[in-house]
């Protein structure tokens, strides 16, 4: 993360040249090279500057695969910015460019559908489409992407208020992801079990998964969901009429919304902090 923080504008300045040069499989795989450093930082903006540039790549090289990988990502940071046709456009794009046959490549299609759903408040739709990731994710034999398709099932449960069947998901989701280790996979699903404990009134159990959540976050440099996690758990002792502990947390996470762009959560947080 120091490297791409320190390197950032050069790969920027580097995929330019590239697509100014033709060279459309470098251009595509500096995307696709950036993508996790951008969702990480929250750098939303940059991250639909550069596939745009790696789509039109994909469409050059005639490659549907990578067509649907740039629809997909450019579909998601549309939910990001609340661009909800434009989302709905390039998701369901990256459907049809997909084989039927193709488990892994459809499965991560229905897991970006499913967020966009979310994000728009349909939970029941968000759920029939991460269940049905899934079932995708298991078919491909993708154990790490079963993982998080686990937690991302039990997540939209919980959204849905059906704690208990939230919980056995994120359970399964927890032990596979240890068993893997996979570090971010188990941040995810801490932030999961820290939510349900919350609304089941476990508020104890809730900061304990949150701060375990922070940490892991916080090992992976991860920023992006550093600040959501911080927001949650500013939740919890607000639930706890802990109110200096909560409005302490609210303005960490606050500084970061608002540092990576995050419009629509610093607004509502700050609309909290107002109260």
């Amino acid at each position: 993360m120091r490297w791409f923080d320190n390197e950032h504008e050069s790969l920027l300045a580097v995929q330019r040249v590239a697509a100014e040069r033709g060279w459309h499989e470098t251009t595509w795989l500096l995307a696709r090279t950036m993508n996790y450093y951008h969702r990480r930082r929250g750098r939303t903006a940059d991250e639909l500057t550069v596939w745009h540039l790696g789509l039109s790549a994909a469409e050059q090289l005639g490659d549907k695969k990578k067509q649907a990988a740039a629809h997909t990502c450019i579909g998601l940071n549309h939910v990001e910015q609340s661009r909800t046709a434009l989302a709905r456009e390039h998701l369901g794009r990256c459907l049809e460019l997909h084989d039927e046959d193709d488990f892994e490549a459809r499965a991560g299609a229905h897991r970006a559908i499913a967020w966009a759903l979310e994000f728009q408040g349909d939970f029941a739709g968000a759920l029939t489409h991460a269940l049905d990731a899934l079932e995708g994710f298991r078919k491909a034999g993708l154990e790490m992407r079963e993982a998080e398709a686990l937690n991302e099932v039990g997540w939209r449960y919980a959204c849905l208020g059906r704690y208990a069947e939230a919980a056995a998901y994120c359970e399964e989701s927890m032990a596979l992801n240890r068993r893997l280790g996979h570090a971010e996979g188990e941040a995810a699903t801490l932030d999961s079990l820290a939510h349900i404990a919350h609304h089941d009134g476990r508020h104890a159990d809730a900061i304990a998964h949150y701060h375990e959540s922070l940490k892991r976050y916080r090992e992976l440099d991860n920023s992006y969901e550093e600040a959501s996690v911080l927001h949650h758990l500013g939740d919890v002792h607000a639930a706890m009429n802990q109110h200096t502990e909560a409005r302490e947390l609210w303005d960490r996470a606050l500084t970061l919304y608002q540092a990576q762009g995050r419009k629509n959560d610093a607004t509502s947080l700050a609309e909290q902090l107002g109260r």
